[in-house]
């Protein structure tokens, strides 16, 4: 049913933006600039220690908006740009052959635990551990991935863009 004349509906008063993938499968927002955004992988497997957390070393990536990420394969840190909310998002494929067994998926910021996602691997084989978050930062923080996981032995993470990776999206001031 039409809206009554002279009356606006929620959708009339909501304002409009443009919304969708845009450059490098990034979500467009016409109100809010991309100034950032990255997605960085590992090509080959990397050894995780037993019973040490580890820096994950991205050493690849699909895109690097405005240049943050440091892909080298010895630092793998994203650097803020500016102040804002970022989206960070990582998944990891863990060879595991023993369960169940914990993982852990750490966000450093500044060389300082952030946040962690436990994960227990109930089975032997290829074991996938994600996590994700919104953080408030400011420019100049250094963001890095971290695993840890309780086997007796070091374990590989799988290597290439579909089986590691870390996302990362300025979504807000």
């Amino acid at each position: 049913m039409p809206a009554q004349q002279g009356v606006m509906s929620a959708y009339q008063l909501m304002p409009h933006t443009h919304k969708g993938i845009g450059q490098g499968g990034i979500i467009r927002n016409d109100d809010l600039y991309q100034s950032c955004g990255l997605r960085a992988y590992r090509n080959a497997a990397q050894l995780i220690p037993q019973v040490a957390i580890t820096q994950i070393l991205f050493e690849a990536e699909m895109y690097d908006i405005g240049g943050d990420f440091n892909a080298d394969g010895v630092n793998s840190e994203f650097t803020t740009p500016d102040n804002g909310f970022y989206y960070i998002q990582s998944t990891q494929n863990i060879i595991l052959t023993a369960a169940p067994l914990p993982v852990y998926l750490y966000i450093y910021k500044d060389g300082a635990f952030e946040v962690f996602a436990h994960h227990t691997c109930s089975v032997v084989g290829t074991f996938a551990v994600s996590i994700a978050a919104l953080l408030e930062l400011i420019a100049g923080e250094v963001i890095d991935i971290r695993i840890w996981h309780g086997s007796a032995a070091g374990r590989n993470l799988v290597g290439g863009s579909g089986q590691n990776w870390l996302s990362i999206f300025k979504i807000g001031e």
